[in-house]
C-alpha cells in the first residue's frame, strides 16, 4: 500500500460559457519506499459543464468523468 497525494488547480472564479483549464498532479511522496503502480485517476466533470479537451494521451474522458491510468511507476518523490 502507498500513500499517494493529489491536487487539483484551476481558476478561483470563472464565466459561464468560457472554457476554463484544470490541472491534476499526482504525487508519490519522498518518505515512501517504493515505485507506485497501476495508478488511477478518475476526475468527475459536474453537471452544467461541457468537456472540451485533454493533454493527456493516458487519459479517456466521457460527458462526466475523466479516467487516467497511469502506465509507468511513480517512484518516491515523483510528481505526473
Amino acid at each position: 500500500v502507498v500513500d499517494l497525494g493529489s491536487s487539483l488547480s484551476g481558476p478561483v472564479e470563472i464565466t459561464p460559457a468560457q472554457p476554463i483549464t484544470l490541472t491534476s498532479n499526482i504525487t508519490n511522496p519522498s518518505s515512501s519506499t517504493s515505485p507506485s503502480r497501476g495508478i488511477q485517476v478518475i476526475l468527475g466533470i459536474p453537471s452544467g459543464f461541457t468537456f472540451n479537451a485533454l493533454s493527456s494521451t493516458q487519459c479517456t474522458a466521457s460527458t462526466n468523468q475523466v479516467i487516467c491510468n497511469l502506465t509507468n511507476p511513480l517512484n518516491p518523490g515523483q510528481t505526473t
